[in-house]
Order: C-alpha cells, then structure tokens, then sequence
C-alpha cells in the first residue's frame, strides 16, 4: 500500500457443542474482549502503530470472529511483515504448551501479508519475530486482557474450545480445549451470573511511557505511581486539540510526569470487579498554553 500500512487476516476460532449457537450478548463480550485484546498488544510490542481492527463477520457452526488487523506507522513500512506477525502473536495465547511458538506461526505469518517463507532461523525478520514472541509471552503482557477473553469464553457453556490463527480459511493447528479455559482466566469458576457496572474517576500522577501525536482518541501508554503500567485511550477535546495545534506544554516524551484524571469502567461478577475500559479524561499537567500561543514541535521522528 502507498501509504506505508500492511494488514494481515486474524480469528478467533471457537468450536460449539453439536447444534448449538452462541447467544448474541456472549457473542457481544467476547468480540470486545478480543478486539480489546489485539490493540494491547499492538501498544505493547509496537507503540508506533496505528491499529484498525475491523468484524468482519462469524461463521455459525464453528464461530469464528474474522478481523482484519492493520499497521500504519514508520516501523510498517520498514517491516512489511509487521501485521501478520502481530497477529500471529495474539495467536500464541492459546497455545498449550507455548514451546517453538515462532517455528508454529512463521509460515502463516509471510503467507498472511503475501510473501514467499524463509526458512532461514537467521534472517533479520525471524530473529525479530522471535524476540517478540518472548516479549509476547511474559506474564504481565496484556495480563488483563487475557484474562478476560477467556473468562468470557468460560462464560459461554456451548463453548468447547477456542484457538486463533493469522487465516481466515485455516482452522488453528491448536484449538484450546474449554477444561483449560479457568486456568488462564487465573480465577477458581466462572458463572453467568447478573452484571455489575460501574464507573469510577480518580486523580493521579504518572509516568508517560507512549503518547500518541495524532489529534485523535488513541490509546496511550502510562506507568502508576507503583511502577505498573496500563493503557488509556486520551479523551481530554482540550488536549487533543492541543495536539493538533502544537501547543502540548511540554516534550511529551517517556518519562514524562503527568497529572491526569482517569475514567474507568468496571463490571462485577459475584463481587469481583475488574477494569474493562481506561480513559484519560482531563490532563491537568503539563499545562497547556492558551490558544494560539503555537510551540516549536519537540518531537522527534527518527
């Protein structure tokens, strides 16, 4: 594509109980948790993408939730294997063990964007992909998301096993089976019991670990006061046409303290809450200079 951006196919495969269909709120939460899922990772292993995942649709019979996963940044156009190796990535939670994962995906990653394989372990693009694979695989990355994908599953009784490959024609090669599904939810059971919504707001400082320069509502990455860090999407109108007029205040740059509000939606299920969305809905430092007071651009693009 001429403007830098390569995509490559995603699902999530879910194999049902004979005769049996999803129900359209299950269906609901788990796309959710999945599209939730892949943006995380893309703001982990590639903070300079700009993520666009489109539904394309479910197969009845075996369910399958078809995206659509595109990279749109400076890292893109110099790895045109970007999209489908992220993809893959997503992939490799569901596979049990997770021993020569890179191995599992490698031909379904070039197939994915197009290019002829290359088996050589030692090419640049392979050595890449492998250390992104072990990044991918750390506990705490996308710890949450995880989570919740598969408590959603576990939530669905007609679902019997789950699996995600970079093809939307090839079923995974490994395909969960649901008696895994409350281990790596990391709770005891999951029941479907009535939903608590609820949202909360709290002031705090933190550490910027990746700002997203566009003028738009993107997911940016942060560091609590703890050292933990999490995603939000910024949603302050001021700042970000702060953004677009370059007038942020300050070199929005890692390190960066900033005080912020912080909006969060939580759902309870038998008294457990967890976070389902973050959003930054007001910056109250750096301190944005008044309209028309233009600065010079900090940021660097190399």
């Amino acid at each position: 594509m001429g403007d830098g951006s390569h995509s490559a196919p995603l699902t999530l495969f879910l194999e049902l109980e004979d005769g049996k269909s999803v129900n359209l709120e299950s269906a609901a939460r788990i796309a959710l948790a999945w599209n939730d899922l892949i943006v995380e990772i893309f703001a982990i292993l590639d903070p300079d993408a700009v993520v666009r995942i489109d539904l394309i649709d479910a197969v009845e019979g075996s369910l399958r939730f078809r995206s659509i996963v595109r990279a749109v940044s400076r890292v893109a156009k110099q790895n045109p294997l970007l999209a489908g190796a992220i993809g893959a990535i997503v992939g490799i939670f569901f596979r049990t063990p997770v021993e020569d994962a890179a191995s599992l995906f490698w031909k379904a990653v070039y197939e994915a964007v197009g290019e002829v394989s290359n088996p050589d372990p030692t090419s640049p693009e392979r050595v890449e992909f492998d250390k992104k694979v072990q990044i991918a695989q750390r506990d705490n990355v996308a710890n949450r998301q995880k989570r919740q994908l598969f408590v959603e599953l576990e939530r669905e009784p007609v679902i019997v096993g789950a699996g995600a490959f970079p093809s939307h024609t090839v079923k995974p090669p490994i395909v969960l089976p649901r008696s895994e599904f409350v281990t790596r939810t990391g709770i005891i059971s999951v029941s479907n019991e009535t939903i608590q919504r609820r949202t909360t707001t709290r002031r705090m400082n933190v550490i910027l670990l990746t700002a997203k320069l566009e003028p738009k509502k993107l997911m940016w990455r942060f560091a609590d006061d703890a050292g933990e860090p999490f995603s939000a999407k910024m949603t302050d109108p001021k700042f970000i046409q702060a953004l677009e007029e370059g007038r942020t205040g300050s070199d929005l740059k890692i390190g960066l303290m900033m005080d912020i509000e912080l909006e969060t939606k939580q759902e309870s299920v038998s008294g457990f809450w967890s976070d389902k969305a973050s959003s930054v809905t007001h910056v109250h430092s750096p301190t944005l200079p008044p309209a028309g007071a233009r600065e010079p651009q900090f940021f660097d693009d190399e």
